[in-house]
């Protein structure tokens, strides 16, 4: 047990790094391209962001968590997994090769055409690696997954800036990813020890596809579902009015899935290897559960109280539109790591049929929430997400909780000292923001974090909060 311990430390030091630097120059690279190429372009994006969640998401079909799962697997499992995903890409490819002057039809943007094409090659590319990765993951050796991504990331930002630079506008994005997606692939050839063999077993295919397919197709509902709001908003308002929403979701997005991707890298090995250990998992789980809830929930709150500020200082004015999105949707995904962690119990007990079952009956509500308030306009209607939400996480910890006994209700309970003190980060910042000191925007930016952490600390303190206790006492003594 000693050793999981420091396989699972060093695993969540090392999808740190992969989350916080990687994906936080990331963040930073897009902010300077949002800032110089202005909300059409990134409007444009939003459009086709359909294509680009279902392609990734439909690559790895699910097969990578299967092989993360299964406890003893051999070259043919790895070998009909490749040759799965691949074949999965290629048929992306072609089909969207086709259906792109649909999309350019639908939007009356022609350029879609040539965007489409060209961005899907990114799919094929990337399937090449999946099944290293899953390798890599399931050993967790989050260390090689994290310099392999490095190298990818890096070169790519140097190609998106370069030709954004150079005028290259929606172009610079496109050639972005795909110089990502080389190199990262590349990178996972060059450093691995695996490589796929002239093998294809058919009951390993049905094997890993029977649990796999649940998956992908609870995946697929979801982002058919979630990008409702792309296409529907797309459609009926203009393509800057997408831009802006597109980019609140998008840096929503990293802090939200920085902190889900290192919980569901590290969580889901880690729960897989202790999962015929009852009381072991139930006592990880519901560390992990608040812990992640006590790191989320202020940052969310905090972002949404500094959003004005954010964006203006940031971005420029001519991205203050987009901030009453961005808040809603800071409210809608403070739950959505918890959510993550949920669906990674289904998972590690083979529950794919129930995975999928929920994500019909989610989003059901989802479908009933976007007819009832997109006649009320676009902020009600993106409000609708919180709903959504909320939902979500009832239906989740409710049967996640029956196989490790912890029940929506306790779950629930265990988040209010949290959810009180968030309350009154955000109020302290709102009464500072509201006093009249003559600091600049980035003064007030930085006295505002530090007063809301601050606070944040001295209310849990007060509280005695249970969680605050025990990371005090684990980080400190």
């Amino acid at each position: 047990m000693h050793h999981l311990k420091d396989k699972a430390k060093s695993g969540l030091l090392w999808s740190i790094f992969d989350s916080f630097f990687l994906k936080g120059l990331l963040f930073v690279v897009q902010l300077i391209l949002a800032k110089k190429l202005g909300p059409n372009v990134f409007g444009m994006m939003g459009m086709i962001a359909i294509i680009i969640n279902l392609s990734s998401l439909i690559i790895d079909s699910g097969l990578g968590a299967s092989i993360i799962r299964t406890e003893k697997v051999d070259d043919s499992d790895y070998a009909t997994v490749f040759y799965t995903n691949v074949f999965f890409a290629l048929f992306l490819y072609v089909l969207f090769f086709f259906l792109a002057p649909y999309f350019a039809l639908f939007y009356h943007q022609p350029l879609l055409i040539d965007i489409i094409r060209i961005y899907s090659l990114g799919f094929i590319i990337s399937s090449f690696n999946v099944v290293q990765l899953a390798i890599l993951n399931k050993k967790m050796e989050f260390k090689k997954v994290a310099l392999f991504n490095s190298v990818g990331t890096l070169i790519g930002i140097v190609i998106g800036l370069v030709l954004c630079y150079k005028g290259f506008a929606i172009w610079s994005l496109v050639y972005m990813y795909l110089g990502t997606q080389c190199v990262s692939s590349l990178m996972y050839y060059t450093f691995s020890n695996w490589r796929p063999k002239l093998l294809f077993s058919k009951s390993k295919f049905r094997y890993h596809l029977n649990f796999g397919s649940k998956l992908v197709c609870s995946g697929i509902i979801d982002i058919l579902f979630k990008n409702i709001y792309f296409v529907i908003i797309g459609k009926c308002f203009s393509v800057k009015m997408l831009g802006y929403y597109e980019r609140a979701t998008a840096y929503n997005q990293y802090p939200v899935s920085t902190i889900s991707g290192i919980i569901s890298t590290v969580s889901f090995p880690l729960l897989a290897s202790i999962k015929n250990d009852p009381e072991k998992v139930s006592e990880v789980y519901r560390l992990i559960f608040k812990t992640t809830f006590f790191v989320t929930a202020p940052i969310m709150v905090m972002l949404a109280a500094l959003a004005p500020e954010l964006f203006s200082f940031v971005l420029g004015t001519k991205w203050l539109p987009a901030v009453p999105f961005f808040q809603i949707i800071c409210i809608a995904n403070i739950l959505y790591p918890l959510q993550v962690f949920n669906v990674n119990i289904l998972k590690v007990y083979g529950q794919s049929n129930l995975f999928l079952k929920l994500e019909i009956i989610k989003k059901l509500f989802l479908l009933l929430a976007v007819v009832l308030t997109y006649q009320f306009g676009i902020y009600v209607f993106v409000a609708s997400t919180i709903i959504n939400a909320l939902v979500g996480y009832m239906l989740n910890s409710h049967y996640c909780g029956k196989f490790i006994n912890y029940k929506t209700k306790e779950q629930f309970l265990d988040l209010v000292p949290t959810i009180l003190c968030s309350i009154v980060l955000y109020v302290s910042i709102l009464l500072f923001k509201n006093l009249e000191f003559h600091f600049s925007q980035g003064n007030t930016i930085v006295v505002s974090l530090v007063i809301g952490v601050v606070v944040y600390i001295v209310a849990n303190h007060l509280h005695k909060s249970p969680i605050y206790k025990y990371l005090l006492k684990s980080y400190v003594s």
